[in-house]
Order: C-alpha cells, then structure tokens, then sequence
C-alpha cells in the first residue's frame, strides 16, 4: 500500500523541465520585467534544520536586530508586457 510520501514524492514537477518551458514563453526581443520576492519562515527553536540561516525580518529578536533565524525562500515572476487596450 503506497504511502502519502511517496505520492507526494511522485507528485512533484521536474523542475529542468519546468523552467526550459517557462524560458520559452519569454519573447527574445526587448527587455523582460521581471519581479522578485523574498520570504522568511522563522523557525528559531528548530536547532536540527539543516538549510537555517540569518534573515532579514520585519520584527525583531533580541537586541533590537531586525532578523530571524530559519528558512527564505525566494520567488521570480516575469511579468508579461499588457496587450490591447487599458
């Protein structure tokens, strides 16, 4: 009997794959907008996650630092240009 992890597992996109056809949505002429952003998952108290690192933070630990320790995460859109009329 399969388990959730595996169909979670099985699930997942092939990310090779999935960024060539991205790539080529993208039209070659002009310059694309692209849009980013950043996120912080604070997990302070999480001493055995291995990928932890100092984030930026909009609130703040001790000392009055505006970072949090734990997981970013980073997100790249490209915005395509608007066709037609407003």
């Amino acid at each position: 009997m399969p388990s959730i992890y595996e169909a979670l597992q099985d699930s997942r996109p092939q990310r090779q794959k999935l960024m060539q056809l991205y790539i080529k949505q993208i039209p070659v002429e002009g310059r694309p907008l692209l849009a980013g952003d950043h996120t912080n998952w604070p997990r302070p108290d999480a001493v055995t996650l291995q990928e932890r690192t100092y984030e930026h933070s909009g609130t703040s630990i001790a000392e009055n630092k505006p970072i949090t320790i734990g997981q970013g995460y980073s997100t790249i859109a490209w915005i395509p240009e608007k066709s037609g009329n407003i």
